[in-house]
Formats: C-alpha cells, sequence, structure tokens
C-alpha cells in the first residue's frame, strides 16, 4: 500500500500586468484585465504519505521573462509548456520515463492511479517499475485522494503564503503589493507541497474508501493539517 500513489491536477489562472502577475477578481471589470498566464500544477503521492514526488508545472510560456533565461530545471522544477497549459501525451510520457528511472534505480515497484483522461499516455516498453490503473469514466471525483482533501489542504498552504508574501511587499512599499511573478508562484506551490503532512494524506486515502479495508487500519491516522 506504500507505493500506492495517486496523480492529479491543480489549474491555476494568472492575470499579467507588465511583468509581473496576480491572481484576478472575478469582478474586476474587462478593461483592467491585460492578458492570462495559466499554470497548472500536478501533485502525487504515497498513500501512507511517506514520500511525495515534486509538483509537476505546465504553463503556457516558454520561457517566462521571470526566468532570466534559465530553465525550469535550472530553478529546480519540473516545468514544461504550450500554448494552453495542458497535460498531453508527449508530457506525460516525458513525466513517467523520467519517474520510471528515478524509480529503478532506488528499486521501487509502484503503482498509480490516473483519471481516465485521453492525456494520460505510456510507452509500455519504456515503463518497467509502474502499473497504471485507470479510475473508470464519472468515477474520479468520488474515488480521487487528492479531490478528499489534498488538494484543498495544498491551496490553503498555497493561500496562506501569498498572503505572506503580499505583506512583505507592502512593508517594502512595492507598487502592487499583489503582484507576483510565475516563478515566486511556483516556488511558494512547492513550498506549500511540503507543508502538507503525510497524516493528512493518509487520512485522504482512507477517507476515498480505496484501500483495502484490511489494511488501512494501520495507516497513520487522521490530524488536523495546521494553516496559521
Amino acid at each position: 500500500m506504500e507505493r500506492i500513489l495517486s496523480f492529479c491536477s491543480i489549474a491555476m489562472r494568472l492575470a499579467s500586468c507588465g511583468k509581473q502577475l496576480k491572481t484576478m477578481d472575478s469582478q474586476q471589470s474587462r478593461s483592467q484585465e491585460r492578458s492570462w498566464t495559466s499554470l497548472k500544477s500536478l501533485s502525487w503521492s504515497y498513500a501512507t504519505g511517506t514520500r511525495k514526488i515534486q509538483l509537476l508545472f505546465i504553463g503556457n510560456a516558454k520561457q517566462p521573462q521571470c526566468f532570466k533565461k534559465k530553465t525550469g530545471k535550472q530553478w529546480g522544477f519540473w516545468y514544461f509548456s504550450n500554448k494552453t497549459a495542458w497535460m498531453t501525451g508527449e508530457i506525460f510520457t516525458n513525466v513517467m520515463e523520467t519517474l520510471n528511472a528515478e524509480f529503478q534505480k532506488d528499486g521501487i515497484h509502484a503503482t498509480m492511479l490516473l483519471d481516465n483522461f485521453s492525456g494520460h499516455k505510456w510507452q509500455k516498453n519504456k515503463i518497467s517499475n509502474i502499473e497504471f490503473i485507470l479510475f473508470t469514466p464519472n468515477l474520479t471525483s468520488h474515488v480521487q485522494p487528492a479531490d478528499t482533501g489534498i488538494i484543498c489542504t495544498l491551496k490553503a498552504h498555497y493561500h496562506q503564503l501569498t498572503l505572506l508574501h503580499s505583506l512583505d511587499c507592502e512593508e517594502a512599499e512595492e507598487d502592487d503589493p499583489f503582484a507576483i511573478d510565475l516563478l515566486t508562484v511556483m516556488q511558494l506551490l512547492a513550498h506549500a507541497w511540503d507543508q502538507v503532512t503525510p497524516a493528512t494524506i493518509a487520512a485522504c486515502w482512507r477517507h476515498a474508501g480505496i484501500l483495502p479495508s484490511s489494511r488501512a487500519e494501520n495507516v497513520v491516522k487522521p490530524v488536523a493539517e495546521p494553516v496559521a
């Protein structure tokens, strides 16, 4: 059970004003909107929460200005891009082969649960250490562990960090304390992911009700996730 993984995406839409990005209020007038930057963050973790794989980011800018001519990898991130900031078969194949190589190196064999999405494609002859199980269509929202609280907790930590970031910008007397660039968003999300505890992840998996009941009792007991 420890090596059962779940894979889920978190979509974000940010409005850009010059070189900066900020979340747009739904009631803001169209005249104030400049352009949009989309970012999709994808999270995955073991059922026990004992291992969290780094977030995968997909943006619609191949070389964001805030990267300062560096690649996402050079900044320490798993970053891909396309016009729609959407998961594609090519990206998924690339990521799974990279992850499989890491598992091979560590001697790990894992099972990964996926929603039934057309972009989830892989080359069977290149994947030796990961077994994929697809959820039945229309069932994902009922059995996806990430939807039972993992994503909600990640977002809560992220929003707390963005608020603290805005307060720091205000103290520094910056023109727009709520402006934030794409790189900072990714850094805050990565930090937020680090703050999601194994106990919370294990509790969400148990709540999804898809683990063998005879073994679920051995999972870490659920605790309240502190978000100060």
